[in-house]
């Protein structure tokens, strides 16, 4: 069975059988997929074979489909000629003698899933038996609203324990079954796996929208979908963990909300905007989740002013802008950046720039806006006014003074009480320079060292380069040395920092260490600068050919100097060390070196992971699969969560079974490979 590809949904009637499918491209940027002339079907224990009649999205050989990034997604149908009247069960064949081929065996024309729950008479249960109910290939009919009134009685039901409308019970129910079978889902799959006419689409478009706003799904990242040669980017959802635990229990889920005060919605302000800025969301969709944000929360200041003020759209946007930068340390902004963010049209951005240089505008009248310097050029820049920023945030506000401004889009604070405990094993060298820096983490010890350093006329700075094969838990020590020595993280978002316009960059790495060292004022204990994946950053300067090189190397530059100057904690992690610059290598104090786990290490790790191994199970395990202790993790992961969601018991042999999963997966892409 090719591991890359999945059945959605099979129709079979008189005419045709028609299979839909979603491939995930599992290969860094040459991963591509074609579909074999030859490809037949057969039905199980039969010689009888019906060829291939044609495809859709997908290109037959010698044509190809090219992906340019890993984890895109393909959504293709196959078509073959009518079967006869008995057959219930078949093979789908392009290559039996190719393990790397597209070849599925003994499915059902009615295509079963696991599942969800051993539990007969459950809610799980009745939402699977809905969900199948709604699948494509059982559906009387083909439209949305007609299904949802033919089964209004059962959708009603659900509903009613659930608390929701049966529009929304239905689609949560079609999601719950596509997140637990497929492990995600997108509004394309919801459309292939229901065969709904693509009028109803928008209906169901809302619907999600809906459920996401509630909490009922959540958002887990965009995914690349192509159609043909086009490749557009998608929202991928699930649903939420905790939701499944509940209804696993046959208990009603408790939504929990974030109670929104200002920084709640500066920060659902920020994301809105970045998104849009990013392009991962439309100008109509930015506006409309705007405005519902003023009418859910009409009382925070940032909502109540620009009611009060009764701002019009461009001052509006000007306004939440400046204020999710403000609220991320980067208060001060180009007029041209705000323009060129915001506003498309050429006339649009010079009316907009005049009004500003003559000072016009409701938010330069009541004092909520100035710019930094008197004289108006095309590199004007704007900021909240210390009068707005208290009306904003309150009287007594001072940011990057309170624990929540330690976090921001360049920055995250990690508080020690919030990291989970876990055991970790390491090989001997390993372990002794762990226990090393452990020990000069400690209350007490640090701050002899840093006293004693200072008296020597030494950099007081603790530095610490974690760096080696990946998934061997780099950065689960950090985590783990501030939970033991009761120390915050403030974790760099490396990605972050980086920005289009010239100069920002720079001016964003600087301000991480201004957050950090205001940190360290405000916290008990010194906190850690962690810059995770760091090799962007230390790796070796290169000669200048572009602005980009130019940005990464004044980068490089600014971090150096402020390594020498450092006070406090800062631990880098990093897999590629031989490519690390030698200005960079001198200012770590300590570099510790991550091997591949050993067997020992490994054996250790699968009998802590999987309670049901038995010793001589894990030796084996660790004997013949050379993998990491963070691939061990994830296979564990998985089998646990398959447990509850499937309620099944796990073996030996299952465990082989994911781990050759996992190795075929994390290969090292081997050219380029089609299906």
């Amino acid at each position: 069975m090719n591991y890359s590809s999945r059945i959605l949904n099979i129709e079979s009637d008189s005419e045709q059988v028609k299979i839909d499918f979603c491939y995930t491209n599992p290969y860094d940027y040459c991963g591509w997929v074609d579909m074999g002339p030859y490809c037949f079907i057969r039905p199980i224990n039969s010689d009888l074979k019906f060829d291939l009649i044609k495809t859709e999205e997908i290109p037959i050989k010698p044509d190809r489909l090219e992906f340019s990034k890993h984890g895109d997604l393909l959504y293709y149908t196959l078509f073959f000629p009518p079967l006869p009247e008995d057959v219930t069960e078949i093979d789908i064949i392009e290559d039996e003698q190719n393990r790397f081929a597209f070849n599925f065996f003994n499915v059902s024309l009615i295509k079963t899933n696991p599942i969800m729950t051993t539990n007969t008479t459950g809610i799980l249960k009745k939402i699977e038996q809905l969900a199948i109910e709604l699948k494509g290939g059982n559906k009387i009919t083909k439209s949305y609203p007609a299904e949802i009134s033919r089964l209004e009685a059962r959708l009603n039901d659900i509903g009613d324990f659930l608390k929701l409308t049966k529009e929304e019970t239905a689609i949560f129910c079609l999601a719950l079954y596509l997140s637990v079978t497929t492990d995600q889902f997108s509004i394309t799959e919801l459309k292939h796996y229901t065969n709904f006419s693509p009028f109803d689409f928008f209906e169901i478009k809302n619907t999600v929208k809906v459920l996401l706003k509630k909490g009922w799904i959540i958002k887990t990242g965009n995914a690349g979908i192509h159609k043909g040669n086009r490749r557009i980017e998608e929202k991928i959802y699930n649903i939420p963990p905790a939701i499944l635990e509940d209804l696993h229990k046959d208990k009603v889920p408790e939504i929990k909300k974030k109670e929104v005060d200002v920084y709640v919605a500066t920060e659902m302000l920020h994301k809105c905007l970045r998104d849009y800025i990013e392009n991962e969301m439309e100008e109509e969709e930015m506006i409309t989740l705007i405005n519902e944000y003023e009418e859910e929360s009409p009382t925070i200041n940032p909502f109540k002013l620009v009611r009060e003020l009764e701002l019009e759209y461009n001052e509006k946007i000007m306004f939440y802008y400046l204020i999710t930068k403000t609220s991320i340390g980067e208060g001060v902004i180009e007029v041209e950046r705000i323009l060129s963010n915001f506003f498309n049209s050429r006339i649009e951005r010079m009316r907009i720039k005049k009004q500003l240089s003559n000072r016009e505008g409701i938010l330069f009248k009541n004092k909520i806006i100035d710019f930094v310097n008197e004289d108006f050029k095309t590199d004007k820049q704007i900021k909240l006014t210390e009068d707005g920023i208290k009306k904003i945030f309150g009287e007594e506000t001072c940011f990057l003074s309170k624990e929540d401004d330690f976090s921001s889009g360049i920055c995250s604070l990690i508080k020690y009480e919030s990291i989970v405990e876990k055991e970790l094993y390491y090989n001997e060298n390993e372990q002794s320079s762990i226990n090393t820096v452990s020990e000069f983490l400690k209350v007490e010890k640090f701050k002899e060292i840093v006293a004693r350093l200072e008296e020597n006329k030494m950099r007081p700075g603790l530095t610490i380069l974690l760096h080696g094969y990946p998934g061997t838990g780099k950065t689960e020590t950090i985590y783990q040395l501030a939970r033991q020595t009761k120390r915050n993280i403030i974790l760099v978002n490396i990605s972050e920092i980086r920005d289009k316009y010239v100069g920002e960059s720079e001016k964003r790495l600087k301000s991480v260490f201004e957050t950090y060292q205001n940190s360290i004022k405000h916290f008990e204990q010194t906190p850690i600068l962690l810059f995770n994946e760091s090799d962007a950053l230390i790796g070796k300067r290169i000669n200048v050919n572009n602005s980009v090189d130019q940005m990464n190397n004044s980068m490089q530059n600014i971090l150096l100097q402020e390594l020498e100057d450092f006070k406090g904690i800062m631990m880098a992690t990093t897999n590629l060390t031989s490519n690390l610059d030698e200005a960079f290598e001198r200012r770590f104090l300590f570099k510790i070196k991550y091997a591949r786990p050993s067997q020992e290490a490994k054996t250790f790790i699968w009998k802590n992971k999987l309670s049901f191994l038995t010793e001589e199970d894990a030796e084996r395990l660790a004997k013949e699969f050379d993998i990491s202790g963070g691939q061990i993790e994830n296979i564990s992961r998985k089998i646990f969560l398959d447990s509850i969601l499937l309620g099944k018991t796990y073996t030996i042999e299952d465990t082989f079974r994911y781990c050759e999963e996992e190795l075929l997966l994390n290969q090292n892409k081997i050219g380029k490979i089609g299906f």
